[in-house]
C-alpha cells in the first residue's frame, strides 16, 4: 500500500530526467576553427555527454578548412549533413578517428553542392570532422587519405589512407565562402578543451561575409575556369597534379 505513495513523485520527475537527458545542443563555431588535430577545435561548451545536434560555422575564405573535436557514442548510428541544414556553398566532410586516419569522406549528396556522411553505428569515442570546400582534400605523409575524385562516400582508401592527418591540398581557384550548419546524431559534446583562435584571417570573417554577395556574382565564371586550368596543369611533368574535375 505504501508503494502507491512514491507514484505522484515518480510521475513528475522522470519526464524531468528524461527531458534533461534528451535535450540536444548546437555548437557555433568560436573564432576560426584549425585544420589540423593540434589545431582543432573541441566542441566542449556544454557538459560532455550533452547530444550535439549541430554545429554552425563560417568558411572565411576559400581556402579555409575547419576541424572539430566530437565525441561519438556509439550507442546512436553517427551522421552528418550539410544538405537541407540552409548551407548554400559547395561543401565537404571528412570524418577521422582519434588517431587522425580516415573514416569517411563525402563531396557531393543527393544530387546537391553539400555533403553527407550517412548513418553509421561506429564505436564509441573521440572523432575529428572536418568541413572544407570543393577542391581542398586531406592528406598525409603518403599522400591523399582518400580516392579522388570523391564520388558518392569513401573510405580512406587514398594512397595516405594507412596515415594520419598531416596537411592539405589547396585549391587556390576555390571562391566559396560563407556559413555552415552540419546536422549531426550519434555525437555527443566532448571533454576537450577550446583551443584560440589562430588562423591570421579569422579576424576578417565579417569582411569577408560583407562582400561574400559580389563573390557569388563570378563563381560559375570561376568555377568553369578552374576546371580549364586543372585540366592542363595534369599534362605537366615534375608538378604535383590537380585535383580531377568535379563530377555532379
Amino acid at each position: 500500500m505504501n508503494n502507491y505513495l512514491f507514484l505522484p513523485f515518480v510521475f513528475c520527475i522522470v519526464p524531468f530526467l528524461i527531458g534533461e537527458v534528451a535535450q540536444a545542443a548546437t555548437f557555433t563555431e568560436i573564432g576560426d576553427a584549425g585544420e589540423l588535430l593540434s589545431t582543432s577545435q573541441a566542441v566542449s561548451t556544454q557538459p560532455p555527454g550533452t547530444p550535439l545536434a549541430s554545429i554552425l560555422g563560417i568558411i572565411t575564405a576559400g581556402e579555409d578548412i575547419d576541424l572539430f573535436q566530437i565525441y561519438v557514442n556509439g550507442v546512436n548510428p553517427f551522421s552528418a549533413t550539410t544538405v537541407d541544414s540552409g548551407t548554400t556553398i559547395d561543401t565537404q566532410l571528412f570524418l577521422f578517428n582519434s588517431a587522425g586516419i580516415g573514416v569517411f569522406g563525402n563531396d557531393d549528396d543527393a544530387g546537391t553542392p553539400q555533403s553527407t556522411i550517412p548513418s553509421t553505428l561506429l564505436s564509441a569515442g573521440v572523432y575529428y570532422l572536418a568541413i572544407s570546400t570543393f577542391g581542398d582534400s586531406p592528406i598525409s605523409a603518403g599522400g591523399d587519405i582518400f580516392p579522388l575524385p570523391l564520388l558518392g562516400v569513401q573510405g580512406s582508401t587514398g594512397a595516405g589512407g594507412a596515415s594520419p592527418l598531416s596537411g592539405w591540398f589547396r585549391d587556390s581557384f576555390d571562391d566559396n565562402i560563407g556559413t555552415y550548419t552540419i546536422n549531426l546524431t550519434g555525437a555527443e559534446f566532448t571533454t576537450g578543451s577550446t583551443p584560440v583562435p589562430y588562423e591570421p584571417h579569422s579576424a576578417l570573417g565579417v569582411l569577408a561575409l560583407g562582400v561574400w554577395g559580389a563573390v557569388s556574382r563570378f563563381k560559375k565564371t570561376r568555377k568553369s575556369a578552374r576546371k580549364s586550368c586543372i585540366a592542363g596543369n595534369t599534362s605537366q611533368s615534375g608538378q604535383l597534379a590537380k585535383k580531377p574535375e568535379k563530377q555532379v
